[in-house]
């Protein structure tokens, strides 16, 4: 009780490619997250921190990410059931949803993982940002995951997080780091209508910030928004608060040039207090 324990994977399992885990308690409740120390070699090196899921689910959404050259990432899909599942993922950018044949009706047998590097299925010839889905389409619960590796010449590291489930209208982000050199929030509208959207920033000092630059912010249906604001942050660790007038969801992106690496925090979702 009140302790935490660290179990190393690589010393029971021989060495494979992709490894999920599922954690069950057999007496009382835990908090479970994964801590994996990546030494690739034709890849920067990074530590990726991941929170586990506590329920599976038949969508997930992650709205920031990147193919191209320099990027490579990848999305793993676990089904923990006893059932198989079939997911489809779709893709999304600022002006389009693209959604390549390869990526539909993916078969993932029970208590499996599959992971899927989505350089080789779009082709771009630049760096392009992206927004993705997961949907389990047969309607069995699965837990996905996305880990991007970034190596550009502005940008080195690596990050990894589990999706969101739901859109929501409030949303609350963490600062990814605690000395950003850019600092972005991405706001995803899988909606059928355009979205408005307002961002408030409170000062370490606790003091809140409502630029007009970042009020009424329009995301339109389908589609995807990065708004930066590093400008307003001026490379302090700032909490963003996101209230949407429809469901969106919200993830940050930051890099730190003094720790030569990036980092990626989902949404927490908020209630309005009565």
């Amino acid at each position: 009780a009140g302790t935490s324990e660290a179990v190393p994977i690589n010393e029971a399992i021989r060495v494979r490619s992709a490894v999920s885990v599922a954690v069950e308690a057999k007496r009382g409740r835990v908090v479970a997250w994964k801590e994996v120390f990546a030494r690739p070699d034709d890849k920067p090196r990074g530590v990726q921190g991941t929170l586990g899921a506590n329920n599976t689910a038949t969508t997930w959404y992650f709205p920031d990410g990147v193919i191209g050259p320099g990027a490579d990432q990848r999305l793993s899909v676990l089904n923990p059931t006893s059932d198989e599942a079939v997911v489809s993922i779709t893709l999304t950018t600022a002006e389009e949803t693209l959604q390549p044949e390869k990526l539909l009706e993916l078969a993932v047998p029970r208590r499996s993982t599959l992971t899927l590097k989505l350089n080789d299925f779009v082709t771009k010839k630049d760096f392009s940002s992206i927004s993705a889905t997961v949907n389990s389409v047969n309607g069995v619960g699965v837990v996905a995951e996305r880990t991007v590796w970034y190596s550009t010449d502005e940008l080195s590291g690596v990050t990894s997080d589990t999706g969101l489930r739901k859109p929501l209208q409030r949303w609350m982000l963490g600062p990814a780091t605690l000395r950003p050199s850019t600092d972005s929030i991405i706001l995803m509208n899988p909606g059928a209508r355009s979205t408005r959207v307002s961002v408030s920033l409170l000062r370490p000092d606790g003091d809140t910030i409502e630029p007009e630059e970042l009020a009424d912010l329009e995301v339109g249906a389908g589609s995807r928004r990065r708004v930066p604001v590093g400008s307003f942050t001026d490379g302090r660790p700032m909490v963003a608060l996101i209230s949407a007038d429809g469901p969106i969801l919200a993830e940050r992106f930051s890099y730190s040039a003094a720790d030569s690496d990036v980092a990626a925090v989902m949404g927490v979702p908020l209630r309005r207090l009565p």
